[in-house]
């Protein structure tokens, strides 16, 4: 399916020009900077990823088109994968700069955050001519995830799930993923606040969805 696609065609998108900027993933606090806190985040998929999914966050009082704003985290499935392998934790740390970011969308291959109930779609070769097909994305606006980062800090932002119904879940890292954090982070103090509304808190248990499930699936 990766070797399919031939471009790109965004349904509802925010503007293009420039694609949110991804962190600097760090290993430990020996990387920690001067003007810039860490966060952790944890990015799972029960779908079934034929391409890379981005979960995106803006910065307060930034704009959603300005690539400086908006950060994103990403989660792939392994190089010719057949079994869905990312419903396992897969935390990873990251340099930011200090302040409050909000959960404002996520998609899989979109190359800019998708406007508010809008999603992303790709165009597919069909032999002779092409096809747009949906890939799971979404943007929100209104009450999402947010956290704070702290200059010096790290932030424990949890644990980001896009659900087989294409939203995205919540949940706190388990004990076993803290206890690494605080191996490779022992003399950082922890803050930053992650507010998480009821809606987006998950209840139930992570299932991982196979490669066929969601053939021709729109989302």
């Amino acid at each position: 399916m990766r070797a399919l696609i031939t471009a790109i065609a965004l349904l509802g998108c925010s503007s293009a020009i420039a694609a949110p900027s991804k962190p600097k993933q760090i290993a430990d606090q020996s990387a920690m900077k001067v003007g810039y806190g860490a966060i952790a985040i944890s990015v799972r998929s029960e779908i079934f990823l034929p391409d890379k999914l981005d979960v995106f966050f803006l910065r307060d009082g930034g704009k959603i088109d300005n690539d400086q704003d908006v950060i994103r985290f990403s989660r792939s499935q392994s190089v010719m994968a057949i079994q869905n392998g990312t419903t396992e934790f897969a935390t990873k740390s990251y340099l930011v700069k200090p302040g409050r970011y909000r959960l404002v969308g996520y998609g899989v291959n979109c190359p800019s955050v998708p406007a508010p109930g809008m999603v992303c779609a790709v165009t597919v070769s069909l032999g002779s001519g092409g096809a747009p097909i949906t890939r799971p994305s979404r943007g929100y606006e209104g009450e999402t995830p947010t956290f704070v980062v702290a200059d010096g800090k790290l932030t424990i932002a949890g644990d980001f799930v896009l659900l087989h119904e294409n939203q995205m879940a919540w949940t706190p890292l388990p004990q076993p993923q803290m206890d690494i954090l605080t191996t490779r982070f022992p003399n950082i103090a922890k803050g930053g606040d992650v507010t998480v509304p009821s809606s987006f808190r998950l209840t139930r248990e992570v299932r991982p969805h196979q490669m066929f499930e969601n053939f021709g699936r729109k989302f």
